[in-house]
């Protein structure tokens, strides 16, 4: 058994227990990779800002279509500073705000294709009425709405892979 199931075996035997819900996605996020960010002149940027209230968890996923290849975004888990990544362009992206408040939580994934050298910026909130949004493409002073990307509803974490509908 290799450590990474061990971990998922532990996380799931806590997650059961009353009083640690979070427990799961806790412990996974230490057992995946990290995003490998792209490289090259024709890498996208994207920027993701915490906008003011509860700071959200943030996981990348690399095939969000099939909710598959969840990647650690930068540590810590929690998103408590503007953070920067290199995207690859025309691959399909997606990035997973989660907050949990008063013992509930929320679930917003927001998926995309990058275009080559194009910057983009996410401003992402948690309040007491869920996960909100939004997807800015940067062009010079402009910051132009991004009606290219959608948002998709996740259940939550199911042994470690994203619950999607």
């Amino acid at each position: 058994m290799t450590t990474a199931m061990r971990i998922l075996a532990v996380a799931a035997l806590l997650a059961g227990l009353p009083g640690c819900a979070g427990v799961m996605s806790d412990l996974v996020v230490k057992s995946r990779d990290d995003l490998a960010e792209a490289t090259g002149e024709d890498a996208a940027t994207l920027i993701i800002t915490p906008m003011p209230g509860e700071p959200p968890l943030l996981t990348g996923v690399t095939e969000p279509s099939t909710c598959r290849g969840t990647v650690n975004l930068g540590r810590p888990y929690e998103l408590t500073a503007q953070r920067t990544f290199k995207l690859t362009p025309g691959k399909e992206f997606g990035y997973l705000i989660e907050g949990r408040k008063f013992n509930a939580s929320c679930y917003l994934l927001t998926i995309f294709t990058p275009a080559p050298r194009a910057i983009y910026r996410a401003d992402v909130k948690v309040t007491d009425t869920g996960c909100s949004g939004t997807l800015l493409r940067i062009e010079g002073d402009l910051k132009i709405k991004e009606l290219t990307h959608y948002t998709k509803t996740v259940k939550g974490w199911e042994r470690g892979e994203l619950n999607c509908p």
